[in-house]
């Protein structure tokens, strides 16, 4: 059990570092990146890469099999690993010229991670980061591809994002053709996570009430 002394708490902004975990709408942030290139696609989940059971994906464009300097599925076997005997049939995310951007993913509920498999990576690429209508963090191609992912505009990559507080709104930019991707996966943050940073926020609050008013009858 944790205790807290509401004298400990001086002010809301107190309670507000304690609970870093909710970080500041409207401030961006520096996130981790992590980039494994795909192997084998035994190891991708290949019969929902387009669903995301927490989030609006109603917004984003979907592809399948490769059209020259187009968009190229990121399951065509241009990297390392051989590709799936179906992956012209297999759908995937499209960012670019030829559809549109950027594009934009709604959550369900506020998260803290994002990961997903992304088919040659470029540097026009970019990942941003929203939170209430405000950017709180960006990931670019050229971090993604520094962070592991095969080079050379082909292959598929296992790509992890972490280090946002908080979001609910992801968008997808690319300023050429194209920004691929799918499996996309986030994680709503524990309800009993929301009841905590709530009830210290509160404590915080009601302390600062009650030294105003110890303060006022001192003066008095």
């Amino acid at each position: 059990m944790i205790n807290f002394s509401l004298n400990g708490l001086k002010s809301v902004a107190a309670v507000a570092a304690l609970v870093g975990f909710f970080g500041t709408v409207g401030a961006a942030q520096a996130l981790t990146v992590s980039a494994t290139p795909i192997a084998d696609f035994a190891t991708v989940d290949l019969t929902s890469t387009v669903t995301v059971p927490n989030a609006d994906v109603s917004g984003l464009s979907i592809r399948g099999g490769s059209i020259g300097s187009t968009y190229r599925s990121p399951f065509d076997g241009s990297g390392i690993a051989s590709a799936p005997t179906n992956w012209r049939e297999l759908p995937y995310f499209s960012v670019g010229p030829s559809t549109s951007s950027p594009q934009f993913m709604m959550l369900n509920s506020t998260s803290t991670w994002l990961s997903l498999l992304i088919g040659s990576v470029d540097a026009y690429n970019t990942i941003k980061f929203f939170l209430g209508g405000s950017q709180v963090g960006s990931v670019s191609g050229n971090q993604i591809l520094a962070a592991g992912a095969e080079t050379g505009g082909i292959g598929a990559n296992s790509v992890y994002i972490s280090g946002v507080s908080t979001f609910d709104k992801v968008g997808f930019y690319s300023t050429n053709n194209a920004f691929e991707f799918s499996n996309i996966a986030v994680a709503p943050i524990p309800p009993a996570m929301l009841l905590i940073g709530t009830g210290l926020v509160g404590l915080g609050i009601v302390g600062r009430r009650k030294k105003a008013k110890k303060d006022a009858l001192a003066a008095a």
